[in-house]
């Protein structure tokens, strides 16, 4: 029998009440680290050398995966996220969303530049390739998360939508 992923269960888990939870979820950098161990092993298999993960105050988005160049011909990228997140789940599926471009730019671009191919980085069809796997742990994918339809809905898939 397989195990069920602890992602899913999460994922599954009643949202908090938004009108008495005024702070949201605020994460640390322990659980932003732990969370993105959970869903390296059950989404990307472990693929993914743990980079570093700031998080921060920012206005216009609630993360972004940042290349670095440091003039070695291994990419290196790093994740970077809002202080303050609607809820836990919410936030997982924001840190699962920028591990793909970590994906992309860490794995699949050496792959490409070695075919004589330019990088990959984006929200095309190679993005959300992954949706399936997204599924099966609970996560949706979504090119721009929307709290307003999540809070509206109390669906964490309607922020996909």
């Amino acid at each position: 029998m397989l195990r069920r992923s602890p992602l899913l269960k999460i994922m599954e888990s009643e949202l908090p009440d938004f009108a008495r939870c005024k702070k949201g979820y605020q994460p640390t950098l322990k659980e932003a680290k732990h969370y993105y161990k959970l869903i390296n092993r059950h989404v990307f298999e472990n693929q993914l050398t743990p980079t570093k993960i700031r998080i921060f105050r920012m206005r216009d988005c609630w993360g972004y995966c940042s290349n670095i160049n440091n003039n070695s011909s291994e990419p290196i990228s790093e994740i970077l996220l809002t202080r303050k997140f609607p809820c836990l789940q919410f936030f997982i599926a924001v840190l699962a969303h920028e591990m793909v471009h970590q994906f992309q730019w860490e794995i699949e671009t050496p792959l490409r530049r070695s075919r004589g191919l330019g990088p990959v980085w984006g929200h095309g069809a190679n993005f959300f390739r992954w949706s399936r796997k997204f599924k099966r742990v609970g996560i949706p994918l979504s090119r721009y998360g929307n709290h307003h339809k999540l809070i509206e809905h109390r669906d964490i898939w309607a922020m996909s939508r």
